[in-house]
């Protein structure tokens, strides 16, 4: 359960790092707002990916 729920939380950090530009394009949000929204997506994704990422013991490297 705990997994689903980061991977949860990762995949919608990494589609939160991809709309801000779509939105910026679209002329809806200015750049600053596009740049701090995809900066702190991104830190949230990358702190959260590899609690889930982890390789389980024993598995072949």
């Amino acid at each position: 359960m705990k997994r689903t729920v980061l991977q949860s939380v990762s995949w919608i950090a990494l589609f939160l790092t991809v709309l801000p530009a779509c939105l910026y394009l679209a002329g809806h949000i200015e750049l600053g707002t596009t740049k701090t929204l995809t900066l702190l997506a991104s830190v949230v994704w990358f702190i959260i990916t590899p609690f889930w990422m982890k390789r389980e013991s024993g598995s072949a490297a």
